[in-house]
């Protein structure tokens, strides 16, 4: 969640500068790009058995407020990956899986894919 904090303070900062419309355009499909991923790993938990179908929805309605970016490859890419079980970083090209990350820290898949009902709250809060 601090990388999307940081990504819409960067679209703020930037609002104010010449270059403000190209970076914001590639900041605001980056963080698209991302929740996008994302929405895949809820539905990825999902399907192993850990119910967040509050946080599916509360993903989807986000992201229909957002603009989506033109390439469409893009975003079936990332939340193909997401539904794999994967968090696929675009701007890398690397990827590690859930299991991985909640391991590196200190979680259980569980613990996890429940910490997804949490980040969907600021969702919901707007």
């Amino acid at each position: 969640m601090k990388n999307n904090i940081k990504t819409t303070l960067a679209l703020i900062l930037f609002s104010n500068c010449g270059l403000a419309e190209v970076h914001a355009d590639a900041s605001q499909d980056a963080f698209y790009l991302q929740m996008r991923n994302q929405l895949g790993i809820i539905e990825y938990c999902i399907e192993k058995g850990f119910p967040s179908q509050w946080a599916a929805k509360q993903y989807e309605q986000f992201l229909a407020t957002m603009t989506e970016p033109g390439d469409r490859t893009l975003v079936s890419i990332v939340e193909s990956k997401g539904r794999q079980g994967i968090y696929y970083y675009l701007d890398s090209a690397s990827e590690m899986s859930v299991e991985q990350l909640a391991d590196g820290m200190n979680q259980t898949l569980e613990e996890h894919c429940k910490s997804f009902d949490e980040n969907a709250k600021s969702f919901s809060a707007n």
